[in-house]
C-alpha cells in the first residue's frame, strides 16, 4: 500500500509593482528598482519611524529655505528705498540678490524692482535784471572848428658855391669884397660893398639859383644896420636894368638889420613864387657912423655877414 506524501505548498513568486521584476516572498525590496515590497513598510515599526523622521528633515528644510527666502527679500526691497546717489557722482545700478538653488522647487520670484533715476534738480529762473536809471540826456556836443593845420617848417635852398655876385648896372661901386662871404655861414666872414650915395647907393646882391625855385622868404645878418632892403625876383634870365619889367619886386625893408630874430638875422617874407634870381638891392645907406671916417666923400658901406634863402 502505497504511503502518501503530504504535498507541501512552493512559496509563490510575487512581481515588483515599479518594474514588475520577479520577487520572492520574504523579499522586502525589489533588487532591480529598489522599490519596496508591498506591505512592508507600514507592516515594521522601524520603517514607520524612520519615515516620521524624513518627513521631519524635510519640513525643517522648507523653512530654513523660506526664511532665507524672506531674509534676502527683506534685503533687496532696503536698497530699492534707499536715496538715490547725488547728481554729480556716477549712478550705478545694484544688481539683483541671487539666490542659492534650494533642493526644493522655488516659488517663483517677484520681479526684481529697480530703483528709479532721481531726475536732475529744475533750472533756476534767471534774475529779472533791475531796470536802468532814468538819464538825462546829455546836451549835443557844440561843433568845435578844427584847427588849422600846422604849416611845414620851411627848408633852406641849398645855394651851391659862386652863385651870389654884385649887380651894378649903373657903376655905381667904389669897392668891394669877395659875394661868396654872404652866404658861408661863417660869421667872421663879411661881403662889403662901398658906392657912391648921389642920388642913391643903387647896387644889389644877385643869386642866382640856376633854375626856377619855390621861394618865400629870406634872413639876412647885416653888420651896418639902418639901409633900405628891397628884394626883388626874376623867373628866367637876369634883367639888364632894375627897372626891367621882368623884375619883380616881392618886398621892402626899412633900417634893414635893427629887427634882429635868432642868431641875429632878420626875416623878410613875401608872396611865394618860383623865381631863378633873388636880387637883394640896396636902395638907400645907412646912418653915417665911427666906421664911415676915412671913407671918400660921398660913398657909403654895406656889410652882408649871412644870407639864407628858403622856400
Amino acid at each position: 500500500m502505497a504511503v502518501e506524501t503530504p504535498e507541501t505548498s512552493t512559496p509563490v513568486d510575487r512581481a515588483c509593482p515599479s518594474c514588475g521584476s520577479a520577487m520572492s516572498p520574504d523579499q522586502d525590496w525589489c533588487l532591480e528598482c529598489g522599490m519596496a515590497a508591498p506591505g512592508r513598510l507600514g507592516s515594521r515599526a522601524g520603517w514607520r519611524a524612520a519615515t516620521t523622521i524624513i518627513a521631519t528633515v524635510l519640513l525643517l528644510v522648507g523653512g530654513a529655505v523660506a526664511a532665507s527666502y524672506a531674509a534676502l527679500n527683506s534685503k533687496a526691497q532696503q536698497t530699492a528705498a534707499a536715496p538715490a546717489p547725488p547728481s554729480g557722482a556716477p549712478q550705478v545700478a545694484q544688481a539683483p540678490p541671487t539666490t542659492v538653488p534650494a533642493p526644493v522647487p522655488a516659488p517663483v520670484a517677484p520681479p526684481a524692482t529697480t530703483s528709479t533715476p532721481t531726475p536732475p534738480p529744475a533750472p533756476k529762473p534767471a534774475p529779472t535784471p533791475a531796470p536802468a536809471p532814468a538819464t538825462t540826456p546829455a546836451a549835443p556836443a557844440t561843433p568845435t572848428t578844427p584847427a588849422p593845420p600846422k604849416p611845414a617848417a620851411h627848408q633852406t635852398i641849398d645855394l651851391g658855391v659862386d652863385v651870389a655876385s654884385v649887380y651894378d648896372p649903373d657903376h655905381a661901386s667904389v669897392d668891394q669884397t669877395d659875394p661868396s662871404d654872404s652866404y658861408d655861414g661863417n660869421k667872421k666872414t663879411v661881403f662889403t660893398v662901398t658906392t657912391t650915395t648921389d642920388p642913391s647907393m643903387g647896387i644889389g646882391l644877385d643869386f642866382d639859383l640856376h633854375s626856377a625855385k619855390q621861394v618865400g622868404r629870406v634872413y639876412v645878418r647885416t653888420t651896418t644896420p639902418g639901409f633900405t632892403l628891397e628884394i626883388y625876383g626874376a623867373k628866367a634870365a637876369l634883367p639888364p636894368d632894375i627897372l626891367d619889367t621882368r623884375w619883380h619886386h616881392l618886398s621892402e625893408t626899412k633900417k634893414a638889420g635893427t629887427q634882429k630874430g635868432k642868431d641875429g638875422l632878420q626875416q623878410i617874407t613875401f608872396p611865394a613864387g618860383r623865381y631863378r634870381h633873388i636880387l637883394l638891392w640896396l636902395a638907400t645907406p645907412p646912418p653915417a657912423g665911427p666906421a664911415d671916417a676915412g671913407e671918400p666923400a660921398g660913398t657909403s658901406t654895406v656889410g652882408i655877414s649871412e644870407v639864407r634863402i628858403l622856400d
